[in-house]
């Protein structure tokens, strides 16, 4: 017969400390991750309605007024938040004019913690009036 001693020392694994540090580990980085997707993701909808204005060869004559116009009928298609049409803004550059994105989201993680994300960028419109 064995001793318990001998028995112990051939065991092999996680005990209930080590799971739970996992999965403690595991929750933590789930919990990232639910709270910065839906920003990143909201950013990259944005985008893609961004280039789609910017893809328009008739969107290079437009003003600013009705860059953004444009930008809000797909805005209120795809549902974005976090920022409007009103805060991008159209700027000079040395080619030409451009769309400049520069905005900040603060979303809460835990009590007194939070995530600051800073997003800023610069997609060049096509030719047109200056």
């Amino acid at each position: 017969m064995r001793s318990n001693s001998n028995l112990r020392s051939r065991q092999h694994g996680m005990g209930m400390i080590g799971w739970m540090t996992v999965i403690g580990v595991v929750v933590v980085f789930m919990k990232v991750g639910f709270t910065l997707g839906p920003i990143y993701w909201n950013h990259y909808k944005a985008l893609n309605v961004i280039k789609k204005v910017v893809a328009n060869p008739s969107s290079g004559t437009y003003g600013p007024a009705e860059l953004r116009g444009a930008l809000q009928r797909y805005w209120d298609i795809e549902d974005i938040t976090h920022f409007q049409p009103k805060d991008i803004k159209v700027i000079k550059t040395n080619t030409g004019r451009a769309f400049q994105i520069d905005y900040e989201v603060r979303e809460p993680f835990f009590k007194e913690v939070s995530f600051l994300v800073h997003f800023a960028q610069d997609l060049p419109l096509p030719g047109g009036i200056e």
